[in-house]
């Protein structure tokens, strides 16, 4: 996925037309002024706040509309984490600190000012930026609110949080419109300690060029036309700059994956997993879960996606026998020996941690999925207890327990584990069924063999049982009996399409049969999973329940109804404002109780539609 320019995103919304962005780029070219949006507000063909629009719309981030600007109260203790001069010189607002992700949530006017945003990083010591933009003169309104004229907040020396830091040895600035090759250059510089720094937009380039953290600039030979424009402002900003094209990063870092080599890899090996029988395909679903637990954590350590599917790779061949021979002769895009050779290392120390994050992952994840510590890490969120675990991973390790296990409690109306168990004779159809449960987010579990479904019921203890193609009798009436004894629903789905199975599942699984062991409440905050994804997983699932959240000093109650909203309150706003304003919280605590409300609605606070999105 590129990143487009801001001309293109000014085009799409409607903001300008094509020969008012000739117009600007033509300006740029002639003047050396590197600032499209600056230069548009100037030429008055664009407004502060449709540039503010169309900024929020490029980099993805949210936007804060005047009115909402001028209600907004920052915390003492919150404000003085920037020195004044930052705040004011860079407008730059801090408006909470997440203090368990040590996330700053922060308003610019500018989000392509990297040196004042990697400043605000430096002096609040966030380890990540929450971004919202807001239009400039709302801003500039809003700082002299915070800050009257005399108030300081300067905690360090003079100049100790200048975006310029003089002293400090220029670099490269790359310029990558790709967001998922540049995700994966800033990791991998990060890893090998370079001195480059990865951007997308041409513009980010002249705000670290004016600060003098770079004197060379480089760039696709896919990025020259888009950055043409710039060029003259890039010479204008920083003397003797180096400007060079390059046709790619070099292939012997592997910076970006060639497709065509990673699919052969898999072609390869697929036709080798299949060459051992049938027999070798039982297990598919805890493969399948494996790697998904490999890429989820690297995810959550923020791995470069090259790495994730290297980990996932060996997370799933790590519990076969004969992996080496699986491998051997194949040609991997992956450095997979040396990650291998770095883990049987760590095997044999558990009590040295490493700073290698893949190998302490994919430690993490192979330990999680052996079933003696699944239980016990569940609970606690210890593992082996003759290992000791790099910290990061293991914060990371418990934040990804903590999602799947309010996931499933939101899937099932309470339940600690959202299982399904599959009855089919067809091997084929089970694993198509597994597959299609997985993409749902439950935790599928297959059974071929029809005299031994009643112990796999009792034993496992799902949700909901689904049957297909079982000669069953009676309609499936002793499969009935025994998923109502083991407090599960039932669902035969002979006959039914992928759409009909799809809302059959969800709403049987989240229906409470008698006797079943759920949970009255799940607890979480919007880090851990956004309250929108919580109302769709509700609304899926037909569910009845409340939310109660909390956000600073504000409170607030949604109730859910067969799975739509029926009513919502935060702080002094109700209704459908309030809702709105639910799903746009970046930070809240909230707490799911399941069931029905003994409290009736105020009429006041009816929603009167599920948000859209």
């Amino acid at each position: 996925m590129t990143q487009p320019p801001l001309g293109q995103v000014c085009l799409r919304l409607g903001l300008m037309d094509g020969s008012q962005v000739e117009r600007v780029l033509q300006e740029m070219r002639a003047h050396g002024q590197g600032r499209f949006g600056e230069l548009a507000v100037e030429l008055n063909l664009l407004s502060e706040e449709s540039l503010a629009r169309a900024l929020a719309d490029q980099f993805h981030v949210p936007l804060l509309p005047a009115d909402r600007l001028a209600r907004i109260t920052v915390p003492k203790e919150v404000l003085s984490l920037l020195p004044s001069s930052l705040i004011r010189g860079g407008l730059l607002v801090p408006t909470w600190l997440d203090q368990d992700r040590r996330t700053l949530s922060v308003i610019t006017s500018d989000p392509t000012d990297l040196p004042s945003l990697q400043a605000v990083l430096r002096c609040s010591r966030a380890d990540r930026l929450r971004i919202f933009v807001a239009a400039r003169s709302g801003l500039v309104a809003l700082v002299d609110r915070l800050l009257p004229a005399g108030t300081s907040t300067e905690d360090e020396e003079p100049g100790e949080h200048s975006s310029t830091e003089a002293g400090r040895r220029a670099g490269t600035v790359v310029l990558e419109g790709d967001v998922e090759v540049a995700a994966a250059l800033r990791r991998l510089d990060r890893a090998e300690g370079n001195r480059s720094l990865v951007v997308q937009d041409p513009e980010q380039v002249t705000a670290v060029l004016r600060a003098g953290q770079a004197d060379r600039v480089l760039l696709r030979d896919q990025e020259a036309s888009s950055a043409a424009a710039y060029l003259p402002s890039w010479i204008k900003a920083r003397e003797g700059v180096q400007i060079a094209t390059v046709r790619g990063y070099g292939p012997s870092r592997r910076f970006v994956l060639d497709y065509r080599t990673s699919r052969s890899f898999y072609h390869e090996l697929l036709i080798r997993l299949l060459a051992e029988g049938p027999g070798a395909q039982a297990s598919e679903g805890s493969l399948r879960r494996a790697g998904q637990l490999a890429l989820e954590l690297g995810r959550e350590v923020e791995l470069a996606d090259e790495v994730g599917e290297a980990m996932a790779l060996l997370a799933i061949l790590g519990v076969r026998s004969g992996a080496d021979e699986l491998l051997s002769g194949l040609h991997s895009p992956w450095d997979l020996d040396g990650l291998r050779a770095a883990f049987e290392r760590r095997i044999n120390r558990p009590a040295e941690v490493s700073e290698h994050l893949p190998c302490e992952t994919l430690l993490v994840a192979t330990h999680l999925l052996d079933p003696r510590n699944e239980a016990r890490s569940a609970e606690s969120g210890a593992l082996d207890p003759r290992f000791r675990y790099h910290p990061t991973v293991l914060a990371a390790a418990r934040r990804v327990q903590a999602r799947r296990l309010l996931r499933a409690q939101l899937l099932s109306s309470g339940a600690r584990a959202a299982r399904v168990l599959v009855l089919c004779a067809d091997p084929a159809r089970c694993r198509s069924l597994e597959r299609l449960l997985d993409g749902l987010g439950f935790e599928a579990r297959s059974c071929a063999d029809s005299p031994l479904f009643e112990g796999v019921i009792a034993e496992l203890r799902p949700c909901l049982v689904l049957s297909e193609g079982h000669d069953l009798g009676q309609d499936g009436a002793a499969v009935r009996t025994q998923a109502r004894a083991a407090s599960a629903s039932y669902l035969r789905a002979d006959g039914l399409s992928d759409t009909e199975l799809v809302r059959q599942v969800r709403l049987l699984a989240a229906t409470v049969v008698e006797g079943a062991d759920r949970t009255p409440s799940a607890t979480a905050d919007s880090a851990l999973l956004p309250i929108s994804e919580t109302l769709h997983l509700l609304r899926d699932g037909g569910q009845t329940a409340t939310i109660q959240l909390s956000r600073g000093g504000e409170a607030g109650l949604l109730r859910i109804v067969e799975g739509h909203p029926r009513s919502a309150r935060l702080g002094s706003a109700t209704g459908d404002e309030a809702l709105e304003r639910i799903l746009a919280l970046p930070v809240a605590r909230y707490v799911v109780h399941f069931g029905h409300s003994a409290d009736e609605d105020d009429p006041a606070l009816r929603v009167r539609a599920f948000p859209r999105g």
